[in-house]
């Protein structure tokens, strides 16, 4: 859920859900049950409900933003469990760059930026880059911890 928050502006969500996790969507975002609810019926028993939601370019609305709380509420209420695919495209605040983020995939991803040797070169500074992972290592720590933790 943390990866949301680094994005600024949804381009795409892409949800493959079993049927049963339907309530659990409805209780979320009633428009987005409703869609998983009419394919539903249609295909008669489905093992899995897919839909992609992609604005056309004309639409500066941000109505997938709005998706962003439903979206966490889904990730803490069973979404691993109960779903085979959802991703999001949205363009990230640290590199500006429009990435997709699987949200099923637990990672802890920290963005650093490192010092080069020289402009022209690609080597880097050691110190810069032991910093970089210090600092990450900061901005994670307490998730890292939990990540590790065995529950008993």
């Amino acid at each position: 859920a943390e990866q949301l928050d680094r994005l600024t502006d949804l381009r795409s969500l892409e949800f493959s859900i079993y049927p049963a996790f339907n309530e659990t969507v409805r209780q979320a975002e009633p428009s987005l049950w409703a869609a998983f609810r009419a394919i539903e019926r249609v295909l008669d028993n489905p093992e899995t409900i897919q839909v992609i939601l992609k604005p056309g370019k004309a639409d500066q609305s941000g109505f997938l933003n709005k998706m962003i709380n439903p979206l966490k509420q889904l990730l803490a209420n069973g979404a691993h469990e109960n779903s085979n695919r959802m991703q999001v495209k949205g363009k990230c605040e640290d590199t500006e760059r429009v990435e997709t983020i699987n949200l099923l995939n637990d990672m802890l991803i920290s963005t650093q930026q490192i010092v080069r040797m020289n402009e022209r070169g690609r080597a880097l500074d050691p110190d810069s880059a032991f910093e970089a992972i210090r600092d990450a290592y900061q901005e994670l720590g307490d998730s890292l911890q939990n990540a590790t933790s065995v529950s008993p």
